[in-house]
């Protein structure tokens, strides 16, 4: 993804990748900031937009990096009571289903 398309979608107020990575470097999105961030010396936050001049940045690429999917594990059944058996039974089929689909 492209730094202009993320500025885009920080302007119109769409859903923003969460952490990506630009020059080895990983930022976070911070809604306060309405920008990328990363931690820099002394606890401090060193932003995209303040260590780049924006415009000669735009055409170039961002990795978005996903935060990795944590599946549950399925609910072992006999300490419950029968309603709850039946609630596990269902929690369990959802969680087979997730697992296959990935």
């Amino acid at each position: 993804m492209k730094i202009i398309d993320l500025l885009n979608k920080i302007a119109n107020e769409h859903k923003v990748p969460e952490k990506i990575k630009f020059n080895d470097y990983e930022y976070l999105y911070h809604d306060k900031e309405h920008g990328y961030c990363r931690n820099g010396y002394d606890c401090t936050y060193i932003c995209l937009d303040s260590e780049y001049y924006l415009f000669d940045i735009l055409n170039d690429t961002v990795e978005i990096l996903e935060e990795e999917k944590k599946i549950p594990e399925k609910l072992n059944k006999q300490h419950f009571h029968k309603k709850q058996r039946q609630l596990a039974n269902k929690i369990n089929e959802i969680i087979d289903y997730i697992v296959i689909k990935e």
